[in-house]
């Protein structure tokens, strides 16, 4: 009686670790295969319930899986699309694979006014080879964005052509940006990797980078305004309230607004930092033909490169290469200032502290060509500024600053010591009772 207990006790035993086993081998998933997706709205066959190919995007979005990838051959496909997944979208290059704005886009005051939109924690997605084009159905206020990535989504957007994101006539209207990185005023934020882009005909502006958390990578892109304008102020490139950015090798031109009596008047930007976050621009960056090419205010740190900077299409005391309006000093000397000949050329295209004496210094080079060196301090009327205290650093402004002089009653002082071939970066500082603008002239540089 025991061994038989004993048998069906080893047999129940036998049992249990099968079923554990089995239930161990059903938990296990297979990988699945990446699926490659086709959409061909040329195809008479073409399906959005086989998908033999898909007539439409938004059916190919719709079925994919995250890791899917979705070719999208040559034709114009008027679709909002709404990107919840982790998928491939690839067209077959700009100005061949187009998706334009449909005449159901909601209005600009929607967060979701835009034709491509990109959202949802863990979705990273690419998007490549295509046209994104507008414009809006309707006039003011009909097209938010072109391509919109939020809700702490990130997006791969490389070598497209985003077009005429803009109302259905190019309006005055505070709409129409290109590319939209998350964005303050809706509480959401998101990132991306930005880069060989053509950006052209957009309302407002071409890039924004907004809001905390927000970040992008942008480098290589062609951003263009429509030119001078008297319709509105556009900005190529805008990172703020939080926003941060890497860019390198851009080339921002075209941004330029012009109305008599407009408290916006030559008040275009190429580059717009606002509020925002770290700023690193690595060098490659061209900013020329925009009437402020680059406007920093209140940001928290940034650093240049090898930018080429200017002209301004400003007119002169209007267009500036570098505003500085934060505390920060801004060091451009690895940057090149195109057009400027010497020292007093760059100075009055740069406004900073030798203008308000409550923002930050700007920093760039030009060496000397010959030892004898008088620097003059002057107001913005041209008269001299007696007791100026010149200070000057050589090389960098990080090897510390030493005393050239204190300005006599002409406002100038004169030394014949410095090192030919040598940068010399120079301040001053003097009584703001005495005057309220102040701008050194370099004689001998």
């Amino acid at each position: 009686m025991k061994n038989n207990h004993l048998k069906l006790s080893l047999l129940a035993g036998v049992i249990v670790i099968l079923t554990l086993i089995a239930s161990m081998m059903w938990s296990v998933q297979v990988a699945r295969a990446a699926s490659i997706l086709n959409v061909d709205n040329t195809n008479a066959s073409c399906n959005d319930a086989t998908g033999d190919p898909y007539c439409t995007i938004g059916a190919a979005v719709s079925a994919a899986l995250d890791g899917d990838t979705i070719n999208v051959l040559p034709g114009t496909y008027q679709e909002q699309l709404v990107i919840t997944k982790s998928i491939q979208l690839v067209g077959a290059g700009a100005g061949l694979s187009i998706v334009s704005a449909p005449s159901t886009l909601p209005p600009a005051s929607n967060m979701t006014s835009s034709v491509v939109l990109v959202s949802g924690s863990g979705v990273d997605m690419e998007l490549t080879g295509f046209t994104i084009a507008g414009p809006g159905p309707s006039g003011c206020g009909s097209i938010r964005t072109g391509i919109y990535v939020y809700d702490s989504a990130n997006a791969n957007i490389h070598h497209n052509t985003i077009q005429d994101i803009r109302d259905s006539t190019f309006s005055g209207c505070q709409n129409g940006v290109a590319i939209a990185i998350g964005r303050q005023y809706w509480s959401t934020s998101g990132t991306a990797i930005i880069s060989n882009n053509t950006i052209i005909g957009y309302q407002k502006g071409g890039i924004l980078v907004d809001n905390s958390g927000s970040n992008a990578t942008i480098t290589n892109n062609i951003v263009t305004g429509v030119g001078t304008t008297s319709v509105i102020a556009q900005n190529g490139i805008q990172i703020s309230r939080g926003g941060t950015a890497i860019m390198s090798g851009n080339t921002i031109t075209g941004n330029s607004f012009h109305l008599e009596g407009s408290s916006w008047d030559w008040g275009s930007a190429g580059i717009l930092f606002y509020q925002s976050g770290a700023i690193a621009m690595s060098g490659g960056n061209v900013i020329a033909g925009n009437d402020q090419n680059l406007y920093v205010d209140s940001i928290s740190a940034a650093t240049f490169g090898a930018e080429s900077i200017g002209p301004s299409t400003g007119p002169l005391d209007w267009g500036y290469d570098v505003i500085n309006l934060t505390a920060l000093e801004l060091d451009f000397t690895d940057a090149t200032f195109v057009g400027a000949t010497n020292n007093d050329e760059i100075e009055g295209r740069v406004w900073h502290v030798v203008d308000d004496p409550t923002v930050g210094l700007v920093t760039w080079t030009n060496p000397v060509a010959q030892s004898d060196l008088t620097v003059k301090a002057q107001d913005s009327f041209g008269n001299p500024i007696e007791g100026a205290v010149i200070t000057y650093a050589v090389g960098s402004p990080n090897a510390g600053w030493q005393t050239f002089g204190t300005t006599g009653v002409d406002g100038t002082i004169s030394r014949s010591d410095l090192t030919v071939g040598t940068n010399y970066h120079f301040y001053a500082s003097y009584n703001a009772s005495t005057s309220t603008s102040q701008a050194l002239v370099f004689d001998g540089d």
